[in-house]
């Protein structure tokens, strides 16, 4: 019997190089299954430190990608991972946003992230 439950983590890396030092941060959240929370910490470790690599750009300088925290570990209350929200963020309104009565979602263009 699997005694695994589903677990969500946000890991931060920081990315440098060697001529400018650090440049931003880049987060990534992971869903997985865990045993208990000691566990899911433990993997959020370890699929965090799977996205860590260096590398040599166009101008010859090293590009480091580095785990520097895991940010959140929630257990992901669904038994089915379908459908379950795995990440929440709330994004301040630039100023001067116009209101609207009406959106249409349906005229989204998403990005992909991967």
């Amino acid at each position: 019997m699997n005694t695994e439950t589903w677990f969500s983590s946000r890991v931060r890396l920081i990315v440098a190089t060697t001529r400018e030092g650090w440049l931003h941060f880049a987060d990534s959240v992971f869903v997985f299954r865990a045993r208990n929370f000691d566990h899911a910490f433990e993997r959020a470790l370890q699929l965090g430190r799977l996205q860590e690599e260096s590398y040599l750009n166009d101008a010859g300088d090293t590009v480091s990608w580095t785990l520097k925290e895991v940010l959140t570990l929630d257990h992901v209350s669904a038994a089915d991972v379908d459908g379950a929200e795995v990440h929440y963020e709330s994004v301040d309104l630039p100023q001067g946003t116009a209101q609207q009565s009406a959106f249409r979602p349906e005229d989204s263009k998403p990005r992909q992230t991967l």
